[in-house]
């Protein structure tokens, strides 16, 4: 519970709150026991969203990458997936989507089977965020207007932040108003101040 606390407080921009709840969950453990791997992975996603929320995406890309090993492999089957969307967001944010581009395209390959919708969403938002060019914009659209999505209100928002940016980028003013006005309206009614 106290991960999950920590990386809501992160998500709503009280760093110092997130980091006592950290504290408070890593010491959770009793005497030198390791916490269960679930824990462990949980704790690292929520240490990642606390650099996010301080502003320190190298940080978040170190943390949310130690959810997966070298060979794209989760740390945990559930929990690390979840942070793929955060790892490639990371990534794009600190200059290291190059770098980042053959893991995502890795999980994806793993994921994409028969993956849940919320997986596949997330997937289609990793992949297009480490996608150079036109390409992106499919995952983007699969992301942003798949309506499975809107059963957890933040992933969609956030893929539309990053459609909106991308469209952008693509000198396409008008569109990328309106998906970074709708984020916007997801995340304050979310309360996601970082966001």
């Amino acid at each position: 519970i106290k991960a999950c606390t920590a990386a809501l407080l992160a998500f709503r921009g009280d760093v110092d709150g997130a980091s006592a709840a950290l504290k408070e969950a890593r010491a959770v453990a009793p005497g030198s026991a390791a916490p269960p791997r679930a824990t462990e992975v949980a704790l690292m996603r929520a240490s990642g969203w606390i650099a996010v929320a301080s502003g320190d995406f190298e940080e978040a890309y170190r943390r949310f990458g130690a959810m997966f090993l070298s060979n794209a492999d989760p740390a945990h089957f559930v929990i690390s997936y979840r942070a793929v969307a955060d790892l490639a967001w990371a990534a794009t944010r600190c200059g290291r989507t190059e770098e980042v581009a053959p893991l995502i395209a890795r999980i994806g390959r793993q994921v994409m089977v028969k993956p849940p919708a919320r997986l596949r969403l997330l997937q289609h938002q990793a992949t297009a965020l480490a996608t150079a060019g036109h390409r992106a914009e499919r995952h983007y659209k699969l992301a942003v207007f798949d309506p499975a999505g809107e059963q957890r209100p933040l992933d969609p928002a956030r893929a539309r932040l990053h459609y909106g940016e991308w469209l952008r980028r693509a000198r396409r003013p008008p569109e990328a108003t309106m998906f970074v006005s709708a984020a916007l309206e997801g995340f304050e009614t979310l309360g996601g101040q970082p966001l």
